[in-house]
């Protein structure tokens, strides 16, 4: 089976490299030489010098004996015009765009699969968005996907510490009389396929299998409490903060929303109803201070800038809010940030 992706940005890599490690065949391309080099040098893939939107480039990769397509560009336009040219040299394959423009996910039949060739369109923003409002519902989850309409859920737990499960056996009497389902571990940089006789140990995340009905039962046994988010600071004000405040505005939650452009806490003041808009800089600790940080339940750092949103998140970690959610763009520095006391980082 072979694969063909466009773009050799965090996305691109790590997909290429999820799929070099089981010996698929891949082919990548993109038109920066130093994303290039760093492909040949680090995967055992076919990596090409060029443009995604090239019908010759495509012919080159052997797009017309590819099953899939995987546009992962920064550019949406590149991304959907790749799909729809390998829509005219292969129609059989399976095209995959990302697109992070909400005016082009919201215009469904111009960007259907009839009009443009797209089998998925993947929207990381909307994404985003659904994680963090389904992680603030279940207290000290790092990661929830939903199964049968939200009945059944995977859940991703990290475990501290002082936690009641840590140094326990699966097939033990603390976990096997609960009947808790753990269906993987994450450790380190390896996940796990756990067996009775697996023990999990501190800085593990768990991930487990839960009927929405046993989530409170669930996080007592877990030693988290079940109280619900009620006060809230959002760090970021451009688009995925917004679209988080805009979800919570109707909610009768204390929401803060902070940002340093004026320009971005004007449009938030008129388009928020029920959140308060704050201009300042999140990384001074006397800002979080006169906002009471220490008092929140939740802190989500999302502005454009990793490193900005690890420092806010540590500082209102020290102050003593309670959870935080952190947007880390470099898939590398996922397991880093977890380590230093992080609640629960999102990758765009």
């Amino acid at each position: 089976m072979r694969t063909i992706i466009i773009g050799a940005g965090e996305v691109g890599y790590h997909i290429a490299k999820k799929l070099s490690d089981e010996k698929k065949d891949v082919v990548l391309i993109d038109k920066d030489p130093a994303k290039i080099r760093r492909i040949s040098e680090d995967l055992d893939i076919q990596a090409l010098l060029g443009s995604g939107t090239s019908p010759k480039m495509l012919r080159r990769a052997g797009v017309e004996e590819a099953e899939l397509l995987c546009a992962a560009t920064d550019s949406d336009e590149v991304n959907l015009i790749a799909c729809l040219l390998a829509r005219n040299l292969n129609r059989h394959m399976i095209k995959i765009a990302r697109v992070r423009n909400q005016e082009y996910v919201q215009e469904k039949s111009l960007f259907s699969k009839d009009m443009l060739g797209v089998d998925l369109i993947i929207n990381t923003q909307e994404m985003m968005v659904k994680t963090i409002l389904s992680i603030m519902e279940i207290p000290g989850a790092s990661e929830v996907i939903d199964y049968l309409d939200g009945e059944m859920k995977l859940i991703g737990f990290l475990i501290n510490h002082d936690s009641p499960l840590a140094g326990k056996r699966l097939g033990g009497p603390a976990i096997s009389k609960e009947n808790l389902l753990v269906v993987a571990i994450v450790r380190g940089h390896k996940i796990l396929i756990p067996s009775g006789a697996d023990t999990i140990e501190p800085l593990d995340i768990i991930y487990m299998v839960v009927k929405k009905n046993d989530i409170n039962a669930t996080l007592k046994l877990l030693g988290l409490p079940a109280k619900p988010v009620k006060n809230i600071i959002i760090v970021g004000a451009g688009s995925t903060g917004m679209a988080v405040a805009k979800a919570l505005d109707n909610r009768r939650l204390n929401v803060r929303i902070i940002d340093q452009d004026a320009e971005k806490c004007k449009t938030a003041a008129t388009l928020l109803k029920h959140v308060t808009v704050i201009k300042g800089d999140a990384a001074d600790r006397d800002l979080l201070r006169e906002e009471n940080a220490g008092d929140m339940d939740l802190l989500i750092a999302l502005t454009g800038d990793e490193e900005s949103n690890v420092l806010i998140s540590l500082l209102a970690k020290e102050l003593g809010t309670k959870r935080t959610i952190t947007r880390v763009s470099k898939l590398s520095y996922m397991h880093i940030v977890s380590v230093i006391g992080l609640d629960t980082v999102i990758n765009p």
